[in-house]
């Protein structure tokens, strides 16, 4: 049953290709390292450093990969939550890097492969990842990994290499479940090929174990969660969610019961199946995707994917077929399950196959260039240059949102113009400041209730730098925080043990009688209560594990 090859195309890199592939490293490490956030963020961020720094485990969906290698990155000197900042930032350079060796490798010129390296590079949602501790970098690092191994496994015919390219799809899972989608697709290509060369026993069964093997790094989290090592977010979600009621369906019994909420919880506890209804995905779908398309490529480059994809039809049909159900796979996946600012982070693997097509489209609009210097300089150049009225209308839209559905950039983090993309944020050491005020001011041994941002620094000082393991933590998005503070008053001298809010809310406001405030930094508060709140919700039982 053996069949040729669907490209005669060599699957290694030409001859000076490495120059293209460097350039493309070096230019995006210099921007998003000098660029990147200083010291510590807040919210996801700041417990992604803490966890790099103390081990452990990260907010759902875990993230193992991103916890194992982030621990060689809290080994490099300087201010440890710039140690990881700056580990985004060099995956976020390798990943550029890595989706121009795969434009050369599929038929693009190096020039043309750059190109797309600058239109992926240059978008708003990768550049901003870059600068700050993420998953997201590393994550489609790997997936681009997967990616370019299936693609040489596909031409070499080789079991081998389907092996190989079986065990990167399953690390690809490890860095972020977005590429699912992807993944699935990629795998049943692999499978399809072994049929192909009819070869389905036994090789059915190693591409199985060998993606198996590659979501080993998955046995980590177990592992941390068993020894509570660092910051554990499942020991965390333990004395948050029905704290003093004691729901049975509530509780994370058994380690790999714990593992499996953890990847497919989302969040939610007791968890709720996912509800799919066509209608709602199309809508969006529609809703979310004119956003990106505006505002990550830009009209002008995604004006030019059509020509790049007859282009890249014309090289390679089986290729250019695999990215279009790859994209589609993503699209559908992100319309799923994801919302708001994190929709554009879910599409970030498609965004960078869709650049490699709007590089070859761009490279066809520049035909009247003449071939050799001049060329090799225009096309990177162009791609530059069609990202400016991109960042332009994002950083207009934050002020006159587009159109009756108000259409704006939506980031996972704070809304920042063009201007601030290189450094990060107007006040970088902002945030530092306020978990040092949070270290000082708080009074001994009590229980601190706060948001999900402020939380994040708040982790960061207890775990990741080892200050203040006196308090006990309360997220004041639940909203069993207000048991939490009945079980902590039954239990404690509120003048000796006080509960601090670091910000006060209505609902809160109708139980405080009275509550001194602390002055922190920058204009911000946090509430010392040492007086019993009254009127708060029952309990019924005791699941607060202290």
């Amino acid at each position: 049953m053996s069949r040729p090859p669907e490209s005669s195309r060599a699957p290694a890199l030409p001859a000076g290709a490495w120059r293209w592939i460097a350039l493309a490293f070096a230019g995006a490490l210099a921007i998003y390292a000098t660029g990147a956030a200083p010291t510590v963020l807040e919210g996801d961020s700041g417990e992604l450093q803490a966890v790099a720094l103390a081990g452990g485990v990260a907010h759902s969906s875990g993230y193992p990969l991103f916890c194992l290698v982030s621990r060689l990155f809290a080994l490099l000197p300087g201010d440890p939550a710039f140690r990881i900042n700056l580990m985004s930032a060099c995956f976020g350079a390798a990943g550029v890097a890595t989706l121009v060796a795969c434009g050369i490798e599929l038929g693009l010129g190096g020039a043309a492969a750059l190109a797309a390296g600058i239109l992926f590079g240059a978008g708003f949602s990768w550049w901003s990842a870059s600068l700050r501790a993420e998953v997201y970098t590393l994550s489609l690092f790997v997936m681009l990994l997967a990616w370019r191994h299936v693609n040489f496994a596909l031409h070499t015919r080789a079991p081998r290499d389907r092996i190989v390219a079986a065990v990167l799809l399953g690390v690809a899972c490890t860095g972020h479940l977005s590429h699912l989608g992807a993944v699935a697709c990629l795998g049943l290509a692999l499978a399809w090929a072994a049929w192909r060369e009819g070869r389905t026993w036994p090789e059915w069964p190693a591409l199985v174990g060998a993606f198996v093997l590659g979501l080993t790094p998955y046995l980590y989290l177990v592992w941390a969660d068993h020894v509570n090592l660092g910051f554990d977010y499942l020991d965390y979600v333990d004395h948050i969610f029905y704290p003093g009621t004691g729901v049975p369906d509530a509780r994370l019994d058994g380690a790999f019961e714990r593992l499996r909420w953890l990847v497919f919880g989302r969040n939610l506890l007791p968890g709720s199946p996912m509800e799919f209804h066509p209608g709602d995905l199309l809508r969006a779908i529609r809703k979310h995707s004119v956003p990106v398309g505006l505002f990550e490529l830009g009209l002008p480059a995604t004006a030019l994917v059509v020509p790049g994809f007859v282009r890249m039809f014309r090289l390679d049909a089986g290729q250019a077929l695999r990215m279009l159900v790859l994209t589609v796979a993503t699209l559908l996946l992100a319309a799923q399950v994801s919302f708001g600012g994190l929709f554009a982070l879910f599409l970030l693997f498609p965004l960078a196959l869709v650049s490699l097509l709007a590089a070859l489209g761009l490279e066809w609009a520049l035909g009247f260039v003449p071939r050799g210097a001049w060329r090799s300089v225009s096309v990177p150049l162009a791609a530059a240059l069609l990202m400016v009225p991109t960042h332009e209308l994002r950083r207009r839209a934050y002020v006159h949102p587009i159109g009756q559905e108000r259409l704006m950039v939506h980031d996972e983090g704070s809304n920042r113009p063009l201007r601030l993309m290189y450094r990060r944020l107007k006040q970088p050491y902002a945030v530092r400041d306020f978990g040092r005020a949070i270290v000082r001011a708080v009074p001994d041994s009590a229980l601190l209730v706060a948001n999900w941002p402020d939380m994040g620094v708040v982790l960061y000082h207890t775990y990741g730098l080892r200050e203040r393991g006196d308090l006990t933590l309360m997220q004041l998005s639940r909203p069993q925080y207000l048991i939490r503070a009945r079980v902590w008053q039954e239990r404690h001298d509120l003048a000796r043990r006080p509960i601090v809010f670091l910000s006060m809310p209505p609902d809160v406001r109708a139980h405080l009688a009275v509550a001194d405030s602390l002055d922190l930094s920058g204009g911000r508060w946090a509430y010392v209560v040492r007086t019993a709140l009254t009127d708060l919700p029952a309990t019924r039982g005791d699941r607060l594990g202290e």
